[in-house]
């Protein structure tokens, strides 16, 4: 179906919209690919169209949703941290299995490439769209974060399912669409976001589901963030280590984060924070007047390369974004309580290579409950309470700041994360594609 002319060097990039790396990622790898004389077109949510139009990287942006509008709330309370054992959880939970919807869709990104023609499609995280690239007969070159979101172990590897847990699955639809257009059907959700050639945003080290792969290449950290000349950095004078904070907390379960994270600053006088957070939720008096005093930051917005730069440790949720750059910087990292499974297989290696610590919400056994909005039988497994606490999270800021080590080997690892080339490797890798 193909009609692109090879004298033209077109790239249509797409993204999943939901946590910012994704987009950053792409609007990275966008700039690149523009600089070198490549017409970028995306496909994108409404949520992001404006900003992406701003930006002035598109020649062309394709507004098409990259899930169904309407999802019905699940008939049970969400955990603080789901563990997936496959991908297939998130994708029944936003609802695609509705078949309708998976064609209309692929319907929709096929006029967008027969209308601008790419030569090549580089695809983060949406789901739909390699099978639309398949019909209109262009490669497809994904991002994922570990090898395991691609073609290695299962997702979840170092905690396999019980025997007799019936798992959800979600082939059907995209399968009745590809049999429509003639393609072989998938057997694992995870190909809906892999491709002919992937890219890891990470390194050997980092990624714990490592597999020998021809077609799949660690490239260091994706995004290009740039420094921040209205940045005013904590007087070391008044405080010898600083401490950035980066959480999705405002939109997430809430287990407290924030009183844990004032009741550590409090019993720390001696630190210096950065807290990326809604100020209303940091209100004691006592935070207060750290921040009249110029030994804390609470904002929205906190420009993280310099923060970091400037800090000592990162505490993150276990986002690849932060962990990526925090590594990048040289700094060790300190994730507490991850959201999902996907968060925590980003961080193990981090943890295991002894550049941060891992304060999940429980240490003991996985529960379980019936899921059955995700299908006959199905369970969902997670933590729905937690047991972090202030004492836990200062204990473990101090252990990285006396021990040495944890810096030494984030540093180690940073290093070997710039060494793979980042977003100009990775659109070498891209380039050879079209």
């Amino acid at each position: 179906m193909s009609e692109v002319d090879a004298s033209n060097t077109r790239m249509m990039m797409s993204f999943w919209d939901g946590g910012r790396c994704h987009f950053t990622r792409t609007m990275a790898l966008a700039e690149e690919a523009v600089h070198r004389g490549i017409e970028v077109g995306v496909v994108t949510s409404e949520k992001y169209a404006q900003e992406i139009g701003s930006l002035g990287l598109a020649s062309e942006v394709y507004v098409i949703p990259t899930r169904p509008a309407v999802t019905t709330p699940p008939p049970y309370e969400f955990p603080l941290y789901s563990h997936a054992f496959r991908h297939a959880q998130r994708l029944r939970g936003l609802g695609f299995y509705d078949v309708e919807w998976v064609y209309d869709t692929t319907q929709k990104e096929i006029e967008a490439m027969k209308h601008f023609k790419p030569n090549v499609v580089v695809n983060d995280y949406r789901d739909t769209i390699r099978t639309s690239a398949q019909v209109y007969g262009v490669p497809v070159v994904g991002v994922a974060h570990t090898t395991g979101s691609v073609d290695g172990l299962p997702f979840s590897w170092w905690s396999p399912p019980p025997d007799d847990a019936i798992l959800p699955d979600c082939k059907d639809s995209f399968n009745k669409v590809r049999t429509h257009f003639g393609l072989e059907p998938i057997v694992d959700e995870r190909e809906m976001f892999s491709g002919d050639r992937t890219l890891i945003p990470s390194s050997p080290s980092l990624d714990p589901l490592a597999k020998e792969s021809g077609n799949t290449f660690h490239v260091g950290m994706l995004s290009r963030w740039k420094s921040d000349k209205n940045f005013v950095p904590i007087d070391s004078r008044l405080a010898g280590a600083r401490v950035f904070s980066y959480t999705g907390e405002p939109t997430r379960p809430q287990y407290g984060f924030e009183t844990m994270i004032q009741e550590v600053m409090t019993q720390s006088s001696d630190q210096g924070f950065y807290v990326v957070g809604d100020s209303a939720r940091y209100a004691s008096a006592e935070i207060a007047r750290r921040q009249q005093e110029g030994t804390a930051v609470v904002a929205g917005f906190i420009p993280g390369p310099d923060a970091i730069a400037d800090s000592s440790v990162t505490l993150c949720h276990g986002g690849n974004g932060t962990i990526m750059l925090s590594l990048t910087l040289g700094k060790p990292i300190i994730c507490i309580g991850p959201y999902q499974s996907d968060c925590s297989s980003t961080f193990w290696g981090v943890q295991d290579q002894g550049a941060g610590i891992m304060l999940n919400h429980s240490t003991g056994p996985l529960a379980r409950k019936l899921a059955p909005d995700l299908g006959e039988g199905v369970e969902i497994f997670g933590y729905w309470k937690t047991e972090l606490t202030a004492d836990g999270i200062r204990v473990a800021i101090n252990e990285v700041l006396e021990d040495d080590s944890y810096t030494v080997n984030a540093t180690r690892l940073g290093e070997e994360l710039i060494e793979l080339g980042g977003v100009s490797r990775a659109v070498d890798l891209i380039q050879e594609m079209m």
